[in-house]
């Protein structure tokens, strides 16, 4: 039959006593404070670099992709989820997050895609509005004869402006 320690065997030397003054001490100290618990300190957690990691390789993906539309088919989930994969640990190892990039460059990669999405919507506005008038231009212009001549009609000739031409050799101007 097996005997329990605690109810045969007295403590060590010693250990009785440390058990009192901490029931003691813990017995203060309640009493002190109206049996009120000092609130849990905030246990500081480090970083998550694996979503570190995601968070950055979607952002410059979806930066990339934004600047360079054949891009995202190169950049799709299952390439994205390999690459935080593995940028993580490098992430951890020199201790860098999304917030060591700073607000201003977290500023200027959205706002670059942004601006440049805005120019090349500008841009083919712009050509889309000179479209009719470079057809216009087009089919007044007349048309080469064989041989690389330009017949010009009397009154197209008329509403030609003047070229002046310079000779080299001197310093003014020939009309």
């Amino acid at each position: 039959m097996t005997k329990s320690l605690a109810m045969t065997e007295p403590a060590a030397p010693g250990f009785g006593d440390l058990a009192a003054a901490a029931a003691a001490v813990e017995g203060q100290g309640s009493a002190e404070l109206g049996d009120i618990a000092p609130p849990a300190a905030p246990i500081e957690q480090g970083p998550n670099y694996a979503a570190e990691a995601r968070d950055a390789v979607d952002f410059f993906g979806e930066f990339l992709g934004s600047l360079f539309p054949s891009v995202r088919k190169l950049w799709d989930q299952d390439t994205r989820a390999r690459l935080a994969e593995v940028t993580a640990p490098v992430l951890q190892k020199y201790g860098i997050t999304m917030e060591w990039l700073g607000p201003e460059l977290l500023l200027a990669a959205v706002a670059v895609p942004l601006a440049t999405k805005t120019y090349q919507a500008v841009r083919d506005d712009v050509a889309a509005a000179k479209r009719p008038q470079q057809q216009e231009k087009a089919a007044r212009q007349p048309a080469a004869a064989p041989g690389g001549v330009v017949h010009v009609p009397v009154e197209t000739a008329a509403q030609q402006p003047v070229v002046t031409q310079t000779d080299p050799t001197s310093l003014h101007v020939k009309a």
